[in-house]
């Protein structure tokens, strides 16, 4: 029994520290997004570099991470 409520406890823990924990991936993919578009900016292609493309679409993938994830949090 006393396993039973360590395993609660812990779950309570991990479900407080959750609003916390579910931003962060969101803002590290727009993190490496924009490190991307900045280094594809500033290669001699520009807009036409892989890099730039590949960095608008880890940032539009951070947006929408982003969003759900506070969409999730409003369920709550």
């Amino acid at each position: 029994m006393k396993s039973y409520r360590d395993i609660l406890d812990r779950n309570r823990r991990v479900i407080v520290a959750a609003p916390r924990n579910i931003i962060l991936a969101p803002v590290f993919y727009a993190f490496v997004g924009f490190v991307f578009v900045a280094w594809g900016l500033s290669s001699p292609r520009g807009v036409k570099d892989f890099a730039f493309i590949l960095g608008c679409g880890f940032v539009a993938f951070g947006a929408l991470a982003y969003r759900q994830a506070r969409k999730s949090l409003a369920d709550k």
